[in-house]
């Protein structure tokens, strides 16, 4: 359940940075966040997690970014940090 929840974030946190104005750093960062958890979380739930705690790192980080400028955005980022968190990365 987790891993799907992580992924249906990631898509409406793209869907939220397609209708805000992210400069190019930060949709870059976020592409690669995106491409590296599609990579380390497996869509089924069965299957064990790569643990990376980079990624999580890299979640917060972007959370932080975020905070001020993009709340929405933020929210979604938080969100996939702690799921990442429950699932030991």
């Amino acid at each position: 359940m987790s891993n799907q929840k992580i992924r249906e974030l990631l898509s409406q946190l793209q869907a939220e940075l397609d209708a805000a104005p992210i400069d190019d750093e930060t949709r870059a960062l976020i592409n690669a966040l995106d491409k590296d958890i599609q990579q380390h979380v497996p869509e089924d739930a069965a299957q064990p997690v790569e643990e990376t705690s980079a990624l999580l790192e890299r979640a917060k980080a972007l959370e932080t970014r975020f905070a001020v400028k993009h709340p929405a955005a933020e929210l979604f980022l938080r969100e996939i940090a702690d799921l990442l968190g429950k699932l030991g990365i």
